[in-house]
């Protein structure tokens, strides 16, 4: 099975959970610039942010439908970030996970990123102003399935 890192920016992955207080908030879609191809439908996609120095997830997402937002289909959750028009999503009945903070994960930014001559994770993300936008394939593969959120 393909496996994504979509990162996701720290100070966003708190304000959105700050927002939603005790608040259901599905990690049923996710959102970008670039469109996505439709080959990332079934795929694993990891949410995954840093601070301090730790890795965390934000969420696990396995898209059944991707497309334009205005387009996405019932039974996903409310778009909430404005300012991006292309979505992968699944029904928020399908959701794996809520968003949240997830870990922190050792080992995370050991992965290699074969799409960066496969520097490693964190090789990548200090050697990068910004890890915004950042979605990419990786070979290795995670199993973590622990969705006990960090304590905020």
């Amino acid at each position: 099975m393909v496996q994504y890192l979509h990162y996701h920016a720290w100070n966003i992955v708190w304000d959105r959970i700050s927002r939603a207080g005790n608040q259901s908030d599905p990690f049923d879609k996710i959102a970008r610039k670039d469109a996505f191809d439709t080959e990332i439908i079934g795929a694993t996609i990891w949410g995954i942010t840093k601070h301090d120095g730790e890795w965390y997830f934000t969420g696990k997402l396995i898209p059944t439908w991707v497309g334009k937002k205005s387009d996405i289909p019932e039974g996903v959750s409310p778009v909430k970030i404005q300012g991006k028009e292309n979505y992968a999503t699944c029904p928020s009945a399908d959701a794996v996970c809520e968003h949240g903070l997830y870990g922190p994960l050792g080992g995370l930014g050991s992965i290699p990123m074969p799409s960066f001559e496969g520097k490693t994770l964190d090789e990548v993300a200090k050697n990068s102003m910004r890890l915004r936008g950042f979605f990419h394939p990786i070979d290795t593969p995670i199993d973590f399935d622990d969705w006990e959120p960090v304590p905020l």
